[in-house]
């Protein structure tokens, strides 16, 4: 069974995205869906031939703008960043099925986004986690991120990144 990581997301796929969404406990941040329109060319699908999709990594390149993006498309909605995005400018978020975890596919999207990220010469990413998902706050670990800034319900991570 073939598994691929595909670069780009299709409106198509938004059933997909959304989907994979319902089993992210403790989403605490937009959805793929919005990341992928506002970025389309920083959205990743791990995909299997027999079961179809089996994750996403959604990113963009300047944080800052999207959530000012993202808060004027909701009423009331507000952009509060810290002074972090210096640092970690870009922002991403990967979900996998349940059923497909623990198996790498996290990792495989992550470092490919990652790599995409390098090659546009962005310093850092950072990724929002809400502290209650042991398993979110290890992955971000697994990867090298280091807790850079924390509010109550959500802890912010971040990598630096080497330019190629």
């Amino acid at each position: 069974m073939p598994v691929i990581v595909r670069h780009g997301v299709f409106p198509e796929d938004r059933k997909y995205l959304d989907d994979i969404c319902k089993h992210i406990p403790g989403l605490v941040e937009p959805g793929p869906g919005l990341y992928a329109e506002f970025c389309s060319d920083l959205s990743l699908l791990i995909m299997d031939d027999q079961q179809g999709p089996l994750g996403f990594a959604s990113a963009v390149d300047d944080a800052l703008q999207f959530s000012r993006w993202v808060a004027s498309r909701e009423p009331g909605g507000t952009s509060d960043y810290g002074d972090f995005l210096e640092s970690y400018p870009a922002k991403m978020q990967i979900g996998v099925i349940p059923s497909a975890r623990s198996r790498g596919y996290g990792k495989r999207l992550a470092n490919a986004m990652v790599d995409i990220l390098s090659q546009r010469g962005i310093s850092g990413v950072h990724m929002v986690v809400d502290p209650q998902q042991r398993q979110s706050v290890n992955f971000c670990r697994v990867l090298g991120c280091k807790l850079i800034a924390w509010k109550e319900d959500r802890h912010y991570y971040g990598v630096g990144l080497s330019n190629s």
